[in-house]
C-alpha cells in the first residue's frame, strides 16, 4: 500500500498530464503573440524613422517611391518572420530561417540602395535578383525543410562567389571582398539549418 501511494504522487495522471501539455501550448502561443508584435511593430517603427527623420534634417529625402519600396521590403520580411514563428520545429531550424531571411532583405537593400558590383544601376546586379528569386522559390519548393534549406543557403554562397567571378573577369573592381562577404553571410545562416537537420526537422 505504501508502494502505490509513492508511485501515485510521483507519477503524474492522464488529468494532470493534459493540464501540463495544455499549459505549454498555452505559454507557446502567447510567446508566439507577443512576437508577432516585436515583428510587425519593428517593421512599422523601421519605416516610420525616415518620415520622422525628414522633419528634423535635409541629410534625409525620401520620396513616396522610396517609401513604397521600403514598406513592400519589410512588410515581405515580417510576414516571413510571422511564418517562421508558426514552425514548431527546433531552435536551430527557427534560427536559421531567421537568418537566411536577414540576409536576403540586406542582399535586395544593399543592391537597391548602392548596387553589389559598380552602382545601382549596373544592369549586372540584377543577376543577383534573379538568384535569390530562385532561392524563394526553391526553399518554397523543399518547405523550409531544415537540410534542404542548408543546401539552398549553400547554393547562394556559391552563387556569390560565381558572379563575383564573373564581374572579376567582366573587370570589375573591387569584387571578391564583397562576394566573399555575402557567401559568408550565406555559410553562416546554413549552419544552424544543418544543425537543424540533425534533431530531424
Amino acid at each position: 500500500m505504501p508502494l502505490i501511494f509513492f508511485v501515485a504522487m510521483v507519477c503524474p495522471s492522464n488529468t494532470e498530464k493534459g493540464k501540463l501539455m495544455t499549459t505549454k501550448a498555452g505559454n507557446f502561443d502567447r510567446a508566439r503573440a507577443l512576437w508577432r508584435i516585436v515583428i510587425w511593430g519593428g517593421a512599422a517603427l523601421l519605416l516610420l524613422i525616415p518620415a520622422l527623420a525628414m522633419q528634423v534634417t535635409q541629410e534625409v529625402d525620401w520620396t513616396a517611391g522610396d517609401f513604397a519600396v521600403a514598406a513592400v521590403l519589410l512588410g515581405t520580411v515580417a510576414f516571413a518572420l510571422d511564418l517562421i514563428v508558426r514552425i514548431r520545429g527546433s531552435l536551430w531550424r527557427r534560427a536559421g530561417l531567421v537568418l537566411a531571411t536577414g540576409v536576403a532583405f540586406f542582399t535586395v537593400w544593399s543592391n537597391l540602395a548602392v548596387g553589389i558590383i559598380g552602382n545601382e544601376n549596373n544592369p549586372f546586379n540584377q543577376l543577383y535578383f534573379i538568384v535569390l528569386l530562385i532561392a524563394i522559390g526553391s526553399a518554397g519548393v523543399v518547405r523550409f525543410r531544415s537540410r534542404p534549406m542548408a543546401i539552398v543557403c549553400l547554393a547562394m554562397a556559391a552563387s556569390h562567389v560565381v558572379l563575383g567571378a564573373i564581374a572579376a573577369a567582366m573587370g570589375a573592381y573591387p569584387v571578391w571582398p564583397i562576394a566573399a562577404f555575402f557567401a559568408v553571410l550565406w555559410i553562416a545562416a546554413a549552419l544552424p539549418l544543418w544543425l537543424g537537420s540533425r534533431s530531424g526537422a
